[in-house]
């Protein structure tokens, strides 16, 4: 695909202003070249335009999950300022521009679950937004691709469990199983609480690490 024209056509989509919004989940792969308001996005016009006829399963696919992409991205409106501050870094430098827009552009396509797709868009909102650093977005984005759909719900509780007030009397607690609180520890997202004791048992007690809370905080 061409990049000078697919790299523009990137960020024009993201522009606050077009308030583009559609369901895409509800097109059928089959119709989603024909579908009029999928090609008032820049970038899904210009795949389309690159592609023109013969778009195969996978192409339609990644028109889909672009379309997802932009609307995740825009759930939370960001500010034309910072929108423009990092449209003129990408037009700026070309090597930026190859970095970034280009590694956007490949977790879009390798994505299968749509609610991946959502949690990388809400990461680069928050890159955009200058939230997190570049490199927070590449470890959090990579930590997103090897995540099971399933762990997502355990950094949740943890997160609540930090972030929301406990009532009287109420204690927040959950048992995980200990493949999971392993894999999770393995990217860094948890770790044992040494603060319930420095003996470790065989179910010892796990909580979210810093970078385990920036991954909720920034794709809630």
């Amino acid at each position: 695909m061409d990049k000078k024209s697919i790299i523009p056509s990137f960020i024009e989509s993201l522009d606050p202003a077009k308030d583009i919004i559609v369901n895409s989940l509800e097109i059928p792969l089959d119709d989603v070249i024909e579908n009029d308001l999928l090609k008032e996005i820049p970038l899904v016009k210009t795949i389309i335009s690159v592609y023109k006829i013969g778009i195969n399963l996978k192409e339609r696919k990644a028109i889909k999950n672009t379309v997802s992409f932009i609307n995740a991205f825009n759930e939370q409106t960001i500010s034309e300022k910072a929108y423009l501050k990092y449209k003129e870094k990408i037009e700026s430098s070309e090597q930026t521009a190859k970095e970034e827009v280009e590694r956007v552009l490949l977790l879009i396509d390798e994505s299968i679950d749509d609610i991946k797709i959502k949690f990388h868009a809400r990461l680069f909102r928050a890159f955009v937004c200058e939230d997190i650093t570049w490199d927070r977005f590449c470890e959090l984005s990579e930590i997103n691709r090897r995540l099971f759909l399933s762990d997502y719900h355990v950094l949740e509780f943890e997160y609540e469990k930090l972030t929301k007030p406990v009532k009287n009397g109420e204690v927040k607690s959950m048992m995980y199983d200990t493949y999971r609180t392993d894999r999770l520890a393995s990217l860094g997202l948890m770790i044992i609480d040494r603060k319930k004791g420095e003996v470790i048992t065989a179910h010892p007690h796990y909580v979210a690490t810093d970078l385990g809370i920036d991954f909720i905080k920034y794709t809630k």
